[in-house]
This record gives C-alpha cells, sequence and structure tokens, in this order.
C-alpha cells in the first residue's frame, strides 16, 4: 500500500509541475487579445465619388481624386487638401454642426423614426434606421455600427461630418441614403468594404500649400461668379451654397 502511495504521491507531484510550466508556457506565448480598431474601407458617394478611407483611433481619412479629407479628434476637426489648387481648408466641426442646426430650425425639419431594425454591411453587425423627414419628400435609410469599435468621440464627429448628427443611433457611419418616392435615390455615403488596416497611414499638408477662405475657395480659387460662396463650415453661417442644401435638393428631385 506504501509503494501505491508513494507511487500517485509522485504522479500528482509531477502532473502539477507539468501544468504549472504548461500554463506559464501558454501566459508566455499567447498575449492578451487587443481589440482590432484600425480600418480600410471602400466607399462611395453620389457627392464626393469612389472614397479610399482609412479608420484609426483618433482619425478618419478619405481620399478621392485629388481631395483628402480628415475628420480629427478630440478636438473635432475637418480638414480638406486639394492636390489639383495646392489648397487647403481647415475648421472646426462644430461651425458646420451650429450651421447645420440653423438650417433644420429654420426648415422647422424633424425626422420621425419609421423603423430600427438590426442588419449587415460588409458582414459587419449594424443597426438600419428609416426616417420620414417632415419637410422633405423623401424617405432617410441610415446605418451604423460599434462593431468596428471606433471611440465614440470620433463616431460622433464623423456623423457630424456626413450630416446625421441628429438620428438615432451609435457608432461609426456606414450608410446615409435618401429614396425618393420616383424609386429614384441619392447615396451620401455607402460602403463597399471593410478590412483590417494593414498599413501606416501618411497626411500631412504640404508647406507650400495655401489656405483657402472657404470650401469654393479651395476648390475653384481663380474661377469668378456671383454664385454664393460654399461656406459649409464657417461659424457664422452666411452662406447658402452648403453641402446639406445641395445635397437635399439633389434628393428632392
Amino acid at each position: 500500500m506504501k509503494s501505491k502511495r508513494r507511487y500517485s504521491t509522485a504522479f500528482l507531484l509531477a502532473f502539477a509541475a507539468l501544468l504549472c510550466h504548461g500554463t506559464q508556457a501558454l501566459s508566455k506565448t499567447s498575449p492578451a487579445h487587443s481589440v482590432q480598431t484600425d480600418w480600410s474601407m471602400k466607399q462611395s458617394s453620389d457627392q464626393y465619388g469612389l472614397l479610399a478611407t482609412e479608420v484609426r483611433s483618433s482619425a478618419l481619412y478619405m481620399r478621392t481624386g485629388e481631395m483628402k479629407i480628415m475628420v480629427s479628434v478630440p478636438d473635432p476637426t475637418l480638414t480638406i487638401v486639394s492636390d489639383e489648387t495646392k489648397r487647403y481648408l481647415k475648421r472646426r466641426l462644430e461651425g458646420f454642426q451650429a450651421f447645420t442646426q440653423k438650417q433644420v430650425n429654420t426648415e422647422q425639419q424633424k425626422y420621425t423614426l419609421i423603423s430600427a431594425t438590426k442588419g449587415k454591411i460588409c458582414g459587419f453587425s449594424a443597426m438600419k434606421y428609416m426616417y420620414q423627414p417632415s419637410v422633405l419628400h423623401y424617405q432617410l435609410e441610415f446605418w451604423c455600427t460599434e462593431a468596428l469599435h471606433t471611440k465614440p468621440e470620433l463616431a460622433n464627429a464623423c456623423r457630424l461630418f456626413v450630416g446625421c448628427y441628429r438620428l438615432k443611433g451609435t457608432g461609426l457611419p456606414l450608410r446615409l441614403v435618401a429614396h425618393n418616392p420616383n424609386g429614384t435615390k441619392f447615396v451620401f455615403l455607402d460602403t463597399m468594404s471593410i478590412k483590417p488596416a494593414t498599413e501606416k497611414v501618411s497626411w500631412a499638408v504640404p508647406s507650400n500649400y495655401q489656405k483657402a477662405r472657404s470650401v469654393y475657395d479651395l476648390i475653384a480659387p481663380d474661377t469668378s461668379t456671383d454664385e454664393p460662396t460654399a461656406t459649409i463650415l464657417d461659424r457664422t453661417g452666411k452662406g447658402s451654397g452648403t453641402r446639406s442644401t445641395v445635397s437635399q435638393s439633389k434628393a428632392g428631385k
């Protein structure tokens, strides 16, 4: 009986040592799981065209043709760079919010929630909201997701940039579409693919680029026109050629 007991004790000690060694090895070879927050996207817009979008922890970068757009936090800022005109515009996003809010109040615009359903975009869980604006006749389709683990402050800044900050939902906006009664639609933003980012983003305004006074000055600085300047980001909100106004007029056609 003593020999069996000694054998059992030795076996248990050996097993405990093996288990301890295995746990230590596992802790060395299996680091804590990190949450993926950097993404590369292919997006499109009837307003901006095809967009190559990069999402990072403190900024969202878009490139379309000769234009580069950056939405950054913690101080919500929008920077637009034109490689064609060699000009850039940098403004606080709150200026856009203040102006958009003024337009909405002027139009007494309200959004009635028609439905809220769960779905997926590019394989990621998202929420789909359908709205009926009170003044305009089209229905608004809005998708957003928390599955990409975007910081709330950056997600909110992107919602402000897209123009859907007054709509219900949290997370990064992925789709915003206006559906007309005649069956046509205007795509403010759509997402076609989402993949984990593999490269660093190198984004800086060249030192020889000139600062633009407005969006119109950024795009066509040498053109003389009687049309109002597109000061969509001007805190004074005096320009009438705004992105929201232009987009709504297109959507209402």
